[in-house]
């Protein structure tokens, strides 16, 4: 998997609530038929909505026009755009990143070229009525994060549960153990990897990445070396996921490369050849 889709965002939305998610589960929610729906109705909605509210697109056709260019823009910039803004802010910061401030510039980026469309196409583009102005970027943000919103607090948990559900339910068919980590269970034939963070545990599993408030040895207390291995006082990973040891370095199936530390290098190594991985 390449390393945009193992990306991790942990994002403040505007309710105040923090979502935490991987590129994987962003690509699969934006071409969920849940996500095209409500792109449709918003489209229809921004289409027939009064025009005192739309005073650089008069009527439906141009409505319709600019914003489903620019929606369709939208789908396919925004991973690749979300990566890009998550990864510089995570270098400066370990808060959350807003959403609305990260999705506002490229609303507004996209709101201008909008604008500047009629100069390209010429006649083959609908009106656009009056002048664009500091007003029509404000408003096409607002519109614009209702539907980001939606989506992230509305759509995403329902792809979430059920996608859980059913990992969860062929895991139950493999296996009847469960890692019990702040009194709730885990199938653990579902966790791919485990990191400390403080006084959390950040585990990933085929569904997605939760926060548990737990420690390390928590959690290795509940597995053996069948399972998998700990290569890093803050990192475990199960024994499907870890595919090479390359120096000091774990490649994973998830397309990471966690680093091993000094002191348990020889173990991993002797791990990886004792399961026949390559090291």
């Amino acid at each position: 998997m390449p390393k945009l889709e193992c990306h991790e965002f942990r994002v403040l939305l505007t309710n105040g609530s923090v979502l935490q998610f991987t590129s994987h589960e962003l690509f699969t929610l934006i071409h969920s038929p849940r996500v095209r729906v409500l792109l449709f109705v918003s489209l229809l909605l921004i289409a027939m909505g009064n025009p005192t509210l739309f005073p650089t697109m008069p009527v439906y056709t141009s409505r319709t026009f600019y914003w489903g260019i620019s929606l369709v823009l939208y789908i396919l910039i925004l991973p690749y755009w979300g990566f890009a803004f998550s990864s510089v802010w995570q270098k400066y910061t370990s808060r959350p990143l807003p959403v609305l401030l990260s999705t506002a510039p490229l609303i507004c980026i996209l709101s201008g070229f909008a604008a500047y469309l009629p100069n390209v196409l010429g006649d083959w583009a609908p009106d656009r009525g009056d002048p664009v102005t500091w007003g029509t970027y404000v408003k096409n943000v607002i519109f614009a994060h209702a539907i980001e919103m939606t989506a992230l607090v509305w759509l995403f948990p329902l792809q979430r549960s059920e996608l859980e559900a059913t990992v969860e339910e062929k895991a139950d068919t493999q296996t009847n153990r469960f890692i019990i980590l702040n009194g709730k269970s885990i199938p653990l034939e579902i966790i791919r990897s485990v990191k400390s963070a403080e006084h959390y545990l950040v585990v990933t599993t085929h569904a997605r990445t939760s926060e548990y408030r737990a420690r390390m040895k928590d959690f290795l207390g509940q597995v053996t070396h069948e399972d998998g291995i700990q290569i890093h006082r803050s990192f475990w990973v199960a024994k499907e996921e870890a595919l090479e040891l390359a120096g000091a370095v774990v490649h994973t199936q998830s397309g990471e490369a966690l680093p091993v530390s000094r002191g348990r290098h020889p173990e991993v190594k002797e791990w990886f050849g004792d399961n026949r991985k390559p090291h």
